[in-house]
């Protein structure tokens, strides 16, 4: 009878199994590369990696950027690799799990939700927390000065430049004597490369447009709706320019600006409340980085 039994393809089948089964059982148990709490950065990890981010897969071109990679984005590629692997890990163990590389971005994405939400609204600010955040980073509240203007325009590639000046000189004359108006400036000289009219423009955007020089004359004149002023030269030619409005820069109080010191506050703290706690969850992971580059070839 146990001769007969041995004959049963059933038993064959169970026996086969129960030693997949064992063979599994000791290799997982005794290779530390399967523990789900060791993440292993290599080679080909790092490859696939930048592969998935860049959303192109010849394997050739990576291999040559991570050989060339130098040292610091080396180190960054692979402190976001660790950041994706252990986050990822922690999804899988919500029972999150897909084999899909747009299902494990999901996955990461989830669990950064899930610590940003546990982490969120639990910052309790006080005054003097907005007070000091308002003294630390007074520049970002500034409201910068600016100017409402228009112009007239003489090019000096289309007039050459002592042409340009003379009819710009000529043409102010003009328009003081009738009292050409802001909306009318687009009937006098030249068509510009830029904008005609600049209405509540910073001192920056003046100066990327006419030249540094140029916007610091605009901002010396004095507001009027009638007296055109110039010929202000900039790399293009030369400018007749009405001001009709021009604000100081401004420094706001700490209470008028209180509710968007107390959101970007609080944005603050909880990415850093979040970042924190992915830190502590990648922490819990050992890492190890069985890479290295070629020296030699790395660029600086």
């Amino acid at each position: 009878m146990f001769t007969k039994l041995l004959k049963q393809p059933l038993l064959h089948f169970l026996l086969i199994g129960a030693a997949f089964f064992l063979i599994f059982h000791f290799t997982s148990s005794n290779n530390p590369e399967r523990d789900l709490k060791t993440v292993i950065v290599d080679k080909n990890s790092l490859i696939t990696f930048m592969q998935y981010r860049s959303k192109k897969f010849n394997r050739n071109e990576f291999e040559t950027k991570l050989a060339n990679m130098s040292e610091s984005k080396l180190n960054n590629l692979i402190e976001d690799y660790v950041r994706e692997e252990v986050l990822y890990r922690e999804a899988l163990g919500l029972g999150m799990d897909k084999d899909d590389y747009l299902i494990r971005r999901r996955m990461v994405q989830k669990i950064e939700f899930i610590n940003e939400q546990l982490t969120n609204n639990s910052q309790n600010i006080t005054r003097q927390d907005v007070k000091d955040y308002y003294n630390k980073n007074l520049d970002d509240y500034k409201i910068e000065p600016s100017a409402t203007f228009t112009h007239v325009y003489f090019s000096n590639v289309k007039n050459g430049t002592d042409k340009a000046k003379e009819f710009a000189e000529n043409e102010l004359i003009i328009l003081n004597k009738n009292n050409v108006p802001f909306s009318d400036s687009v009937k006098h000289g030249n068509r510009f490369l830029y904008h005609l009219n600049y209405v509540e423009k910073t001192p920056e955007f003046i100066e990327n447009h006419f030249g540094t020089k140029m916007s610091e004359e605009i901002f010396s004149l004095e507001p009027s709706d009638i007296n055109w002023n110039g010929p202000f030269e900039s790399q293009y030619g030369y400018h007749l320019v009405l001001l009709t409005d021009k604000k100081e820069e401004v420094i706001p109080g700490v209470e008028e600006v209180r509710d968007s010191i107390v959101k970007d506050l609080n944005y603050k703290l909880s990415s850093e409340a979040k970042e924190k706690s992915i830190k502590d969850i990648i922490d819990s992971y050992e890492v190890r980085v069985n890479y290295k580059p070629d020296i030699s070839g790395t660029d600086k």
